[in-house]
């Protein structure tokens, strides 16, 4: 895989390109599929940090019907006391 110096170093060369043959199509994959494979890297990044908050707001509400549920258990046993 290609390292973010020699991408940098890429792209330097194909933005003074004077003449349009002397940019490669090697040169133009390489720096896509840098861009690409650290794309994957990003977005694969915020799916899990949208997975991990849909898990916890639904731990939190899960908490939260426990919660419910022992505290009106609680007031129906005490309820229920002489």
């Amino acid at each position: 895989m290609a390292t973010q110096e020699y991408i940098d170093d890429l792209i330097i060369v194909i933005e003074t390109a004077e003449d349009a043959e002397s940019v490669t199509n090697q040169m133009v994959a390489a720096v896509l599929g840098f861009l690409n494979e650290h794309l994957k890297l990003v977005s694969q990044g915020k799916e899990i940090e949208a997975e991990e908050a849909a898990r916890i707001a639904a731990d939190a509400a899960l908490q939260k019907a426990i919660d419910a549920v022992s505290l009106f258990r609680g007031h129906k046993h005490v309820a229920g006391r002489p």
